[in-house]
């Protein structure tokens, strides 16, 4: 995968998934790899070893996460692709009637997927929810985020209570990365020392129009 992908997806989730293909309904087997603000998508060779990207796509491309079960999931981009995505491991399908009966414990690819995709978007935004993103969000049962949301709230609390500003310099790479504009290292020291000291919650791309000038 770091051949594939580099080293960025060191900090990654991967996951061995089974994806429905669209035509024929049959399952292949892919590699998942969430790096910081990207979906990655990879075909397996014969040697069972990742071959190359086959899809990629930007967390805010997403227009929809539908899951009636821990064990499926469908994503949908802007651009109306539809991806989806089945555990690969059966033994950790649990269903809709496992979390009604009280076992909330089991914890499967497609809870992983989802909760590596809010952790990274909450950590660079904390003050939005999940329908400030995508635009359809199903997500069956509700029990299912219980976990995710308790944990992301607990890291919500520590970081305002060190007064971390880190977010800052993070909403800028996501947004370059996004936009596909260039990223200036000036802008990331100003966020995380400017904006820090002076306990300021709120900027504007437009406070570093003076980039440009140089």
């Amino acid at each position: 995968i770091n051949d594939v992908l580099g080293r960025e997806s060191r900090r990654g989730l991967r996951k061995l998934i089974k994806i429905e293909l669209t035509k024929t309904d049959k399952l292949e087997n892919r590699i998942l790899c969430l790096c910081d603000y990207r979906f990655f998508l990879m075909t397996i060779s014969k040697n069972n070893k990742p071959s190359k990207v086959d899809s990629v796509f930007h967390f805010f491309d997403l227009k929809k996460i539908d899951t009636l079960s821990s064990s499926q999931l469908t994503i949908q981009t802007t651009d109306n692709k539809e991806y989806k995505l089945h555990s690969f491991e059966s033994s950790s399908i649990s269903d809709s009637n496992d979390y009604e009966n009280g076992n909330d414990s089991l914890i499967t690819n497609v809870d992983e997927i989802l909760y590596h995709y809010c952790s990274n978007l909450f950590d660079v935004y904390p003050s939005v929810t999940l329908k400030d993103v995508i635009e359809i969000v199903n997500i069956q049962p509700e029990k299912r985020f219980a976990r995710i949301y308790k944990d992301i709230n607990e890291a919500k609390l520590l970081r305002k209570k060190l007064n971390l500003c880190d977010s800052f310099s993070k909403a800028y790479t996501v947004c370059c990365d996004y936009s596909s504009v260039c990223f200036y290292q000036e802008v990331v020291w100003d966020a995380n020392v400017i904006y820090g000291k002076n306990s300021l919650t709120e900027f504007s791309l437009n406070d570093f129009d003076y980039v440009n000038l140089k």
